[in-house]
């Protein structure tokens, strides 16, 4: 008999299922069953458990359903219990205020190290709607050369010092923490090195548009009229191509 067992996970739901498979042997020889003797068995004084009379059906416990999903449902809470007490286990093995006295101007410490610190989150919290503000003007073109070069480098040290931290916590913990744990931070790690990669050239064509938004109001400062007829003169060049006229 060989038994399997599917656990099937879906939100707060676990299900365990019982299956039993019976395998037949093969049918291709047949034996004549009137030349198999019998061996010889010692006497027992009592039955084993095999081979006791089993009760009457009506005094069997009937397994139901619901029996194989509770009992599934509290195999599977131990099971998820004690991953995450030996995942906790694990992360306190990892000196974290060893890794800060290494690297203290690291800005991980500041935006990601586990804290309850009601300060640190609200400066957290600041330093994220500042960026989000920088990142709209820049999106809508109406930062300044200031603010999009300072928006750009502090995003480039963030994920430096990601990189930077994320490094030194797998060379040192990947045989310590839990493998999921570490390609997740590995995860993590390659993301911040493709922002690294696109960070040069976002800031780049900023500049550009900036540049170009500049040169257009010079251009309707020096000669309003001018510039209007210039305006005009392209609607009704992009009207023409059209067909609308």
């Amino acid at each position: 008999m060989n038994k399997r067992t599917l656990v099937i996970r879906g939100g707060s739901a676990l299900v365990l299922l019982g299956a039993l498979s019976y395998f037949m042997p093969d049918n291709e020889e047949q034996t004549d069953l009137t030349t198999i003797q019998a061996p010889e068995v010692e006497s027992q004084s009592e039955p084993t458990d095999l081979l006791k009379p089993l009760p009457p059906v009506s005094e069997r416990k009937i397994v139901t359903t619901q029996d194989l999903i509770e009992e599934g449902q509290n195999k599977e809470i131990i099971s998820l219990d004690e991953k995450y007490d030996a995942k906790a286990e694990a992360w306190a093995k990892v000196d974290l205020e060893g890794m800060q006295r290494e690297m203290p101007n690291n800005t991980f410490w500041v935006m990601a190290a586990p804290t309850t610190d009601e300060q640190v989150l609200e400066e957290r919290e600041r330093l994220r709607e500042h960026w989000e503000t920088l990142k709209n003007k820049i999106t809508f073109n109406r930062a300044s050369e200031e603010e999009i070069r300072t928006y750009f480098s502090e995003q480039e040290q963030i994920s430096t010092d990601y990189v930077e931290f994320t490094t030194a916590l797998i060379n040192r913990y990947r045989d310590v923490l839990p493998e999921e744990d570490v390609g997740l931070q590995n995860v993590a790690r390659s993301m911040h090195m493709t922002k690294l990669q696109e960070y040069p050239q976002q800031m780049t064509r900023a500049l550009e548009r900036l540049e170009f938004t500049r040169a257009k109001q010079a251009d309707w400062e020096n000669d309003k009229s001018a510039y209007q007829a210039k305006l005009e003169a392209q609607a009704a060049e992009a009207n023409r191509a059209l067909g609308k006229i």
